[in-house]
């Protein structure tokens, strides 16, 4: 079973300009001169070793092996192709991949797993279907980069041609690289959103509609000792006490407003999302759903914790949250002063004209449009996934399981 056809709601392919999706890429005339194969072990050594100059963390030599040996779909060289006569051209570049298995994919996003040295039980075998593939490493430099789309031949087998792709950036560059071949930013997963990982869906053959990406934004360097910062869904009453913690210190401490108007009411009216530096809460932000639109509000990050793009992280949640949903309409009310924020996150005025004022502050109306996907949760859907908790779709929940007892009286 592939547990991305349960959790699938979330995603959509990006598409627009400088965007190359990756089940789309043209066979640039350069490739007439490149070739894929699986490498040998000498190969593996010098390809890792010279991938390793430029990107110092990346695995052994022996895991590398290791993970060829074990499924040689894993791992592709890139050679020039030889002349008449001429034996193998030397390797130029490389593209690896780790299969894996729902287990496995589950302990790498969360953080339970080591990329590096991935253990055996959790990855599959050359002629087993994975539940993800992982882009491990790519290194193509220059005139090697077209073969990328002889690499995506391979993986467009019926073993792996609707098999979702999953990557993680490690450089400003190779984030745009992933933004560029139409992945999307960000994962929700068993609840939280993973802002690291990447996530290529393959509905290529599915005509998903396009959206385009969001835009490479540069933010100030967190602190060396700064907590990774992760965000979840509220599920419980501790979870909306450190988003009440929050919005106090921000609205009542900082801005002065009353007590009763930024709790107005509507606390349980719609969804939290925390954002949290270990179990330290820093940020969050409110969804309340309507008719035709989603509205996104009571956003706030701590004062000491800004400037590391939470505010931006908390918005993409939502966005990815609401679009899993079917709204294509996400709608909010910016103060004034904050509307180059909210622009850079892809929202726009619904009328430049038109203001109104609340708890001492000025604010605009402001809309931003998304694009849900083909299978968003809606009629239709499996009742068990309607009936998860929210955010956590991508796996069975506790009334789940409770379907495998035996029904008792129907009528008790």
């Amino acid at each position: 079973m592939n547990v991305y056809k349960r959790s699938s709601a979330f995603y959509s392919t990006p598409s627009g300009p400088g965007v190359h999706p990756l089940d789309h890429l043209d066979k640039h005339y350069l490739c007439d001169r490149l070739a894929v194969a699986t490498p040998c072990g000498p190969e593996i050594d010098l390809l890792m070793d010279r991938a390793r100059l430029e990107l110092p963390g990346i695995a052994r030599n022996e895991v590398a092996r290791r993970v060829s040996a074990d499924n040689p779909d894993s791992f592709w060289v890139i050679r020039r192709k030889p002349a008449a006569g001429e034996g193998p051209g030397a390797p130029r570049g490389l593209a690896a991949f780790l299969m894996f298995n729902e287990n496995g994919f589950d302990a790498l996003v969360r953080g339970e797993l080591d990329a590096t040295d991935p253990p055996r039980e959790a990855l599959v075998g050359q002629h087993e279907r994975p539940a993800a593939i992982y882009v491990w490493l790519v290194h193509a430099k220059g005139l090697v980069a077209p073969a990328l789309s002889l690499v995506m031949e391979k993986l467009k087998t019926p073993l792996y041609r609707d098999v979702d792709l999953f990557a993680r950036a490690v450089t400003r560059e190779g984030s745009q690289f992933n933004d560029s071949l139409g992945f999307r930013r960000g994962l929700w997963w068993d609840g939280r959103y993973h802002h690291e990982f990447h996530h290529y869906r393959r509905d290529w053959h599915l005509g998903a509609a396009p959206l385009v990406p969001t835009a490479v934004r540069t933010l100030a360097p967190p602190p060396a000792d700064a907590r990774p910062i992760r965000i979840k869904v509220a599920h419980g009453i501790e979870d909306l006490s450190k988003a009440f913690a929050v919005r106090a210190v921000v609205y009542i401490g900082e801005q002065d407003c009353p007590y009763d108007e930024e709790f107005d009411g509507n606390d349980f009216a719609g969804g939290h999302l925390l954002a949290l530096a270990g179990d330290e809460p820093v940020g969050c932000a409110r969804i309340r759903y309507f008719g035709a639109f989603a509205k996104l509000e009571r956003l706030a990050v701590r004062a000491q914790y800004r400037r590391r793009g939470i505010g931006r992280q908390l918005v993409e949640a939502a966005t990815e949250f609401v679009r899993a949903k079917g709204y294509d309409t996400l709608y909010a009310h910016a103060q004034k002063r904050l509307v180059p924020f909210w622009a850079g996150q892809g929202f726009r005025l619904v009328d430049p004209r038109k203001s109104f004022a609340f708890s001492d502050f000025e604010y605009v109306e402001i809309v931003k449009s998304v694009t849900p996907p083909a299978d968003a949760i809606g009629l239709g859907a499996d009742p068990f996934l309607v009936i998860r908790p929210e955010g956590a779709w991508d796996r069975p929940g506790i009334l789940e399981r409770s379907a495998e007892r035996t029904p008792q009286n129907a009528t008790a």
